[in-house]
């Protein structure tokens, strides 16, 4: 792959300039940490207490050597890591990051974010093989070779001068580097993706394997080395100081990032799977996926998508601006030069590196994309909503686009109201459609019905939606994955070959679909379809219906019952009320508001069903049941008789 950077020292002017804050989306004592540098002088010293108390000769004289990560294979010598922790806990230091506690004041289960850096510099050191982080000799290193091809591949896109300072590239490599991690924890514990427990619960596995091997002298080689569980914690979860990486990276507050935190993941892949004696990169094909080339139940979900006429439409518009430099080009310069603060210049580069170098890599560029798309979002709610909350606060949770596996924690930037509080679920007013402590959702509004009901059908879909970012993040696709970055080792920028490829190619539709739609502001002219000059994208949006949403669910229930309504009114010559599914368009907002919010209270009878589409099923026909109801209320009030 020929990575684009013709015009990187104008940007980087452009950029320095305008003095735009590349961490302007997370909070000071997070940035704090992501660009600290490592404490040369502590970490000398440790290796001279060492060389001194163990008679060695210069095995580790200064900081430019490699020690805690080994040069060779680049895996992480945990023995020597806990000596180091544990000499470090005895020296009085200086320089603590603000808020933090001191080195005696950690919690057990996390190392101090100083000693992190000291790791991820360590292999920054040993992988790139240069203290001078603008000089790298890795593709050089005969290494390399014994490395996985899908970590050549990302070795491949990261630049190898000093052409990278917005950091774009790195941190897409980085991106899916922290991926990666999470799927090489999941292949120690032995799970799989899709029915794997959240990360910090699996983290939680490993450190209950730790305190197993205090307890089992014969089987110790069995278990996980002591100071594993605290690394994974510090560097991906947000509790007790950790950074949170992963979740910086995924929700998209990061547009750059520094190449030390790419070589630590690269360490920590390498480095479990030695612990797990086998490969987390040999996905197991699908059982439905033989020499008959039946499709992998993964891709169920992008299928579908051309089962709706709907969808149909936006997915090949988005097909048709990437048919054309000319469109792509167009559509860039909606994203920076759109007039309102949405689409933060600090992103930009990012989105146009992404555009130009990852088209033909469908799971990398939506990878990218998908967080970059939660992020514009993000700043649009808070926008709307008054609401502060763009910014990644220190353990904290985040509004996100999808609220995978935490949805009660925090707000869902797509959902109609807030309801993450206690206090705001409160009883609806009866009657007047008018709600009692409900926090209506102003983005929604802004965005406009249709647009949040795609929205919605491509990332937060309760069953058998795409779900784009959550289904990329956490690993769904990563064989097709590994494949794209293969492809990336050996140069080759052609979409790779198998039947798989369109299904792939329609999650890319989407998501160009959805930045289009969210970047057009109506200053410029809109890209038309070629088979349709006047053929405009809202013109697509206006007649469209949810397709995998709960609400996709409660329509349907809706429009069968309401099909089947026929009430016979026997007294005096009233004729008989038929109300038939075309009738019930005029059903105002907040009536069908409060048939869908009163649901919400049989939610809980469904908490013990076991099959969740059952659980969705029912709980959709008994709103369905309500707003029937409600229907039919209007229809006598109104006398609408037919």
């Amino acid at each position: 792959m020929q990575i684009s950077r013709d015009n990187d020292d104008e940007i980087l002017d452009d950029f320095d300039a305008e003095n735009i804050d590349l961490y302007k989306y997370v909070h000071p004592s997070i940035r704090k940490v992501l660009v600290m540098e490592s404490d040369n002088t502590i970490f000398d010293d440790f290796c001279g207490f060492r060389n001194s108390n163990n008679n060695i000769i210069d095995d580790c004289s200064d900081s430019t050597k490699t020690v805690l990560v080994n040069s060779d294979n680049y895996i992480i010598n945990w023995n020597l890591l806990e000596e180091f922790i544990e000499w470090e806990k005895t020296k009085t230091k200086s320089g603590v990051p603000s808020g933090a506690p001191s080195l005696d004041q950690q919690d057990n289960n996390n190392i101090s974010v100083e000693t992190l850096v000291t790791l991820a510099s360590q292999s920054e050191l040993a992988i790139f093989q240069d203290n001078n982080i603008h000089i790298s000799t890795i593709i050089d290193n005969d290494n390399i070779e014994v490395l996985p091809s899908p970590i050549r591949g990302l070795l491949k896109m990261i630049p190898h001068n000093d052409d990278d300072d917005l950091g774009a590239h790195t941190l897409i490599a980085t991106l899916i580097a922290v991926n990666m991690v999470e799927n090489s924890i999941r292949h120690l514990i032995g799970k799989q993706h899709g029915r794997a427990p959240l990360l910090k619960n699996m983290i939680e596995i490993i450190a209950s394997k730790e305190s197993e091997k205090d307890h089992d002298d014969n089987h110790r080689h069995n278990h996980p080395p002591k100071i594993l569980a605290a690394v994974l914690q510090t560097l991906l979860l947000p509790k007790n100081n950790g950074i949170n990486l992963r979740n910086l990276l995924w929700h998209g507050f990061l547009p750059v990032i520094n190449r030390k935190w790419f070589a630590l993941s690269i360490s920590l892949v390498l480095s479990l799977d030695e612990l797990a004696s086998s490969s987390s990169f040999d996905v197991p094909c699908n059982d439905n996926d033989d020499n008959n080339n039946n499709l992998d139940e993964n891709l169920e979900s992008l299928v579908v998508m051309r089962q709706h006429e709907a969808l149909v439409t936006i997915l090949d518009h988005g097909k048709h601006i990437r048919s054309s430099r000319e469109m792509l080009t167009t559509l860039e310069e909606q994203i920076t030069r759109r007039s309102d603060n949405s689409i933060p210049r600090s992103h930009q580069e990012l989105i146009k590196v992404v555009l130009e170098n990852y088209m033909n890599y469908p799971i990398i560029f939506a990878s990218v994309t998908s967080p970059l798309i939660e992020h514009i979002l993000r700043i649009m709610w808070c926008n709307e909503n008054q609401q502060k909350k763009c910014i990644a606060e220190p353990e904290s949770y985040y509004v996100t686009l999808d609220g995978h596996g935490q949805k009660d924690k925090h707000e869902i930037m797509i959902m109609p109201y807030f309801s993450s509080q206690p206090q705001q679920q409160q009883e609806i007013t009866e009657g007047t459609g008018a709600t009692k402590g409900i926090i209506r959702n102003r983005l929604v509004y802004r965005l406009g019905a249709p647009t949040t009901a795609f929205l919605i059908d491509m990332f937060l879909s309760p069953s058998g939606g795409p779900n784009i970012r959550a289904s990329v993040a956490h690993g769904i696709f990563n064989r097709y994955l590994f494949e794209e970055l293969g492809n990336i080792e050996v140069q080759d920028s052609v979409p790779h070959n198998n039947s798989n490829t369109f299904e792939l190619e329609d999650m890319v539709n989407a998501l160009i679909s959805v930045l289009h739609i969210l970047c057009d502001d109506s200053q410029y002219d809109d890209i038309a379809c070629e088979s349709n000059p006047n053929y405009k994208m809202n013109d697509a949006l206006s007649s469209y219906r949810p397709c995998f949403s709960f609400s996709a669910l409660l329509l349907s229930e809706v429009d069968n019952m309401v099909d089947q309504i026929s009430l016979s009114i026997t007294s005096g010559n009233m004729p008989v009320i038929r109300y038939p599914a075309t009738r019930y368009s005029n059903l105002t907002d907040d009536v069908l508001f409060v048939a869908v919010k009163r649901s919400r209270m049989v939610v809980s009878t469904f908490s013990t069903t076991k099959t969740f589409d059952r659980a969705l099923s029912a709980l959709a026909q008994y709103t369905a049941g309500k707003a029937v109801k409600a229907i039919i209320k209007e229809v006598i009030r109104n006398a609408s008789v037919e």
